[in-house]
């Protein structure tokens, strides 16, 4: 996994500061923005590649194609094939969403 520095210095940021906090029961999608910063290779847009490698490693999820389908139909709004930060906060929206029920 290809990290940029601005993404694994909010990542660290974030869990020092939710372990000083003892917040100790972390849910993967407790911080978006770290996340989206974390996987997308240019931090302006998440590929669906990018996408395809975060979403088994931060909410446990198995990627079939029908599921990328529907994903990238409820979020991608512009069409493009990829996430910007706003499609992708909407997209973990609903899967947290989907989580609970």
């Amino acid at each position: 996994m290809k990290m940029n520095h601005l993404g694994a210095a909010l990542t660290v940021l974030f869990l020092v500061s939710s372990v000083s906090s003892q917040n100790v029961g972390l849910q993967p999608y407790t911080n978006k923005e770290a996340i989206f910063l974390t996987y997308s290779s240019d931090g302006f847009y998440l590929s669906q590649d990018e996408l395809k490698r975060l979403l088994p490693l931060e909410f446990h999820l198995v990627v079939t194609d029908e599921l990328m389908t529907r994903f990238m139909t409820h979020a991608d709004f512009s069409g493009d094939g990829k996430l910007t930060r706003r499609e992708f906060f909407q997209l973990v929206e609903l899967i947290t969403r989907e989580k609970r029920q």
